[in-house]
């Protein structure tokens, strides 16, 4: 995967592919030249990847991705990045604290370090937590504790990870705070606590049943 970077200076172009010298010349002039680096696409970098390409390729105009965060009287996007971050910067705090290390120690002696039962003990605590604070809460604080797990156990996180998104997603549907963008679009189309619920609670305990054989 490549990106392209113009430029008068070639100094400038090795400081634009971060110094590493992998730049390679396509084609140059007196005034400029085009370089090529490498840019790898992972779950950091294609959302941005993706949101450039439709700019450049005209599919949403940019006043939509304005209004995509903006938002509108009712409906307020921005909020969720600002809980977002906030809750970013919690769980690193906390992280920073050592109490994720401890938790990931007490969870492992609790699993007796059985690769298993700690899969199992995560999907269930997911579920459960999710159940009375959030989804996003979940994932925040619990995704430190299954990296420390996974680095005392030698074991490869993605399993743990997957199990934590899965009932953390779906469970987050069933209760009208199980979730921010929940209370947000109920907000924005007058749906109470109690509506939310009668109309979500059974879709979402039978799509966590259907996860039951997968675990």
């Amino acid at each position: 995967y490549v990106c392209v970077v113009c430029c008068v200076d070639e100094s400038v172009c090795q400081s634009e592919a971060g110094g590493s010298g992998d730049a390679v010349t396509v084609e140059t002039t007196d005034t400029f030249g085009v370089y090529w680096c490498k840019l790898p696409v992972d779950f950091s970098t294609a959302p941005l990847i993706a949101v450039v390409a439709l700019l450049c390729t005209t599919a949403i105009p940019i006043n939509v991705c304005g209004r995509a965060i903006v938002g509108d009287d009712k409906l307020q996007p921005y909020a969720v990045v600002i809980l977002f971050l906030s809750m970013a910067y919690l769980c690193l705090s906390l992280d920073a604290s050592g109490l994720f290390a401890w938790l990931a120690a007490t969870i492992v002696r609790l699993a007796k370090g059985r690769p298993l039962q700690l899969f199992l003990f995560v999907f269930a605590l997911a579920s459960c937590l999710t159940l009375v604070t959030s989804n996003d809460i979940v994932i925040f604080a619990l995704t430190p504790v299954i990296m420390h797990v996974s680095k005392a156990t030698h074991t490869r996180p993605e399993p743990y990870l997957y199990a934590e998104f899965f009932a953390a997603n779906v469970w987050g549907t069933a209760l009208y705070i199980g979730n921010p963008t929940n209370i947000i679009i109920s907000d924005a189309l007058g749906i109470g606590v109690a509506e939310y619920s009668k109309w979500l609670a059974l879709p979402s305990i039978a799509a966590g049943w259907t996860l039951r054989p997968s675990v």
